[in-house]
């Protein structure tokens, strides 16, 4: 049989959730040898690059959308659900009043854009704000800080027993996220017969 082609996949710390279904097509594509990379911005060698939306300025070639997922607040079990409401998250993460925490991500995140333009919408980021380098990471923290809050992807959460949410914008809408996978033209042979499984296996 012919040997495998190596493909490499950079994705955003944002989607570290998605690692098994990348594995998963890996497995079921004998004609691929996945290489992956963790990046806020691809390497150029990069046959496919996973993101959520927004897209940067800079952004050239073929835009796939695979599916998509919704922004959720997400706190210990013991803090009750309906203090997860966006207004209560927007004054968490402008002002947390000890104990609470309020974990983010850094400025390069898309998780972390999306939360600044809806759901801040011009309100700042308060300085005693905890960084979380991605979702995984602010679920861990999460469980482990009684009174901590934060925010995550939907795919991310599953099967991590906390509190959530879903996040609103301005206008009450659910925070609707666009994952996206970006190739440098069309996708064609095996990037494309790997982005048609990725679309497959995503919700």
């Amino acid at each position: 049989p012919p040997s495998p082609q190596p493909l490499l996949v950079s994705r955003t710390p944002a989607l570290a959730w998605l690692d098994e279904k990348l594995n998963l097509c890996a497995s079921l594509l004998p004609q691929v040898a996945l290489l992956l990379e963790e990046n806020y911005t691809p390497s150029p060698q990069a046959d496919i690059a996973l993101r959520y939306a927004p897209l940067p300025e800079s952004t050239t070639g073929s835009v796939t959308l695979l599916g998509g997922d919704t922004l959720l607040a997400v706190a210990h079990p013991s803090i009750p659900v309906g203090d997860l409401e966006s207004v209560d998250v927007r004054l968490l993460a402008t002002s947390p009043q000890p104990p609470h925490t309020f974990y983010t991500y850094p400025a390069a995140d898309e998780l972390r854009q999306n939360f600044d333009a809806f759901v801040l919408a011009g309100w700042r980021l308060s300085p005693n704000a905890r960084l979380a380098p991605n979702p995984i990471a602010m679920l861990q923290a999460i469980r482990a800080g009684e009174v901590a809050v934060g925010y995550v992807p939907q795919n991310a959460a599953t099967g991590y027993e906390v509190a959530s949410a879903p996040l609103t914008d301005a206008a009450g809408a659910p925070l609707h996220l666009d994952i996206v996978a970006l190739t440098a033209q069309e996708p064609e042979g095996i990037v494309r017969v790997f982005v048609a499984c990725l679309d497959g296996v995503l919700p």
